[in-house]
């Protein structure tokens, strides 16, 4: 065997009758791979080449020689090494027997011949035209399977069929004797044990340098942001080259469907009445936004109906109704219209919170594409507070608490104080740590106060305001960071009173936010 340059030609040497004479010996059917380095070459011929050399290891000189004829010795034994090999056969650490092909490497001068050594073990021998360097085990042939989506994210809507391709590559030698590739679904960017197993599928018999694309059909009823990981080998059952390199990732991101509403959809979004949380007084002008979500124009006359209920559960024949507003107005698709009516109060229930519920289209002469959400929600319709009683004082709790968007450990250190309108402080509460909340127990008669809630540490919170002889509650807004605040520069000092304040009302559900380094939050409360 020629290398590719031309420098040296690999073969194999073979002594079937054997050799001895005197204290040397070969025996009967010895083999060893041989290499000669070519001198010159010319006009397809060789003309010149040196003496054959065995490929194997140097043979280690055998003890110390003595130290005047050190010189001599090491020059003899590299005569007998380079020379004779093929009598020390046994005394080699290591020999090629049988080579089976030659390349020129990188490294100048050098050439790889590969092969079996005496044991019968694929070996590699790296040697120069003059000296073999090395020998060393041939590294047994692998396959090494990698993944990779054919797209970094995907995505579709609530319910519908998502097409994920991805491919699998073998970059080795040969091709695994079997082997999986998995898909699992995660709602994070983590791939752990509680992940779903969406497919499993064979890869085996990829040829090396080849790949296969594949794909695997999601259905995702929930909207949000998901990730794909495909798994090549899961169960490590193929042994490969890299075991790092079997996992890719994609984002699937589910979005909700959009509902296209081509007739007319009225619903009441919201109710509001004069005051800040204090009891309906009658008469009381009570305003209802109503809004046509539809794509076509209401052209149809319907009325409005306003109830009054003493809870939060809407009953239109337990509860009182309270006038009907008659619309004959247009309402343009995607529009809203602002309906105000006067309404008499009378024979109220004392210490009760009570709601005031709107229903559009309550005679149903208005074809509509949803017919189920003409009324109020507990949320949207007006809330109010009746006197606790002539004489009486509320028996206040005022606290704050965690809010929903933010867990315990994540809330402010807060602080509360009450003040009354003329600004003397009534009552404080002290949390008494981070994540811990105040609560303030004080009985005032009726009138107007305020509640400061301050801290150091950020986060969000809830104020809540309740009654023990009122079944009503205040609340202000849920947020979830320091910019949804709704109310900025309420940081007045005591024992000033603030110019700015976010107005507790009877029936709302929001947090506030305690800004870092220190933040004053002033709430008012109106007490009939």
């Amino acid at each position: 065997m020629f290398s590719e340059d031309f420098g040296i030609i690999v073969g194999r040497a073979v002594n079937e009758d054997g050799f001895e004479q005197g204290h040397w010996s070969i025996a009967p059917g010895t083999a060893v791979g041989v290499y000669w380095a070519i001198r010159e070459f010319e006009h397809g011929r060789v003309v010149l080449v040196s003496k054959a050399k065995v490929i194997g290891t140097d043979i280690p000189f055998p003890g110390e020689p003595p130290e005047h004829s050190s010189r001599f010795w090491k020059g003899f034994w590299w005569f007998l090494n380079n020379r004779f090999k093929l009598f020390f056969l046994d005394w080699l650490e290591r020999y090629l027997v049988t080579p089976d092909a030659v390349r020129l490497t990188d490294e100048e001068g050098v050439y790889e011949v590969t092969g079996t050594d005496q044991d019968g073990i694929p070996a590699i021998a790296r040697l120069t035209k003059y000296v073999v360097l090395s020998i060393e085990d041939a590294e047994t042939p692998k396959p090494d399977l990698t993944v990779e989506f054919t797209a970094p994210s995907y995505s579709a809507l609530e319910g519908e069929d998502l097409l994920v391709t991805y491919v699998v590559t073998n970059l080795g030698d040969i091709a695994p004797a079997g082997g999986m590739v998995a898909l699992y679904l995660s709602d994070d960017a983590f791939l752990d044990p509680s992940d779903t197993l969406v497919s499993s599928e064979s890869v085996a018999g990829t040829a090396p340098g080849t790949g296969v694309e594949m794909g695997t059909v999601f259905n995702i009823p929930d909207p949000g942001i998901y990730t794909v990981f495909a798994v090549v080998d899961p169960d490590g059952e193929v042994d490969e080259y890299d075991e790092g390199n079997n996992t890719a990732f994609a984002q699937i991101t589910i979005n909700e469907e959009i509902v296209v509403i081509t007739g007319p959809d009225l619903i009441p979004i919201s109710m509001s009445y004069p005051g800040y949380g204090i009891p309906l007084i009658s008469p009381v002008t009570v305003t209802v936004n109503i809004r046509n979500t539809g794509a076509e124009a209401v052209m149809t006359p319907f009325d409005v109906d306003l109830y009054l209920s003493t809870d939060s559960i809407f009953d239109p024949s337990a509860d009182r109704l309270l006038a009907t507003i008659g619309v004959k107005s247009t309402i343009s698709g995607s529009s809203t219209l602002t309906l105000s009516r006067e309404i008499s109060l009378n024979n109220l229930p004392s210490g009760e919170c009570v709601l005031i519920y709107a229903v559009v289209d309550s005679g149903n002469t208005v074809a509509e594409t949803d017919e189920s959400n003409n009324t109020s929600t507990e949320v949207t319709a007006a809330g109010a507070v009746v006197t606790a009683g002539a004489g009486e004082n509320y028996d206040l709790i005022v606290e704050t608490y965690p809010s929903t968007v933010t867990s315990a450990t994540n809330a402010p250190d807060t602080f509360m104080y009450v003040y009354d309108e003329s600004g003397n402080e009534l009552y404080s509460g002290d949390s008494g740590g981070i994540g811990s909340f105040a609560a303030v127990n004080i009985s005032v008669p009726s009138g107007t106060y305020y509640v400061l809630v301050y801290g150091f540490s950020s986060g969000s919170y809830a104020t809540m305001v309740r009654s023990t002889n009122l079944s009503s509650a205040y609340f202000p807004a849920e947020l979830s960071g320091e910019a949804d605040d709704p109310v900025k520069g309420d940081d007045t000092v005591p024992p000033a009173m603030p110019a700015v304040f976010y107005d507790l009302k009877a029936g709302e559900t929001v947090n506030r936010y305690i800004g870092g380094g220190g933040d004053f939050d002033w709430f008012r409360l109106v007490l009939p």
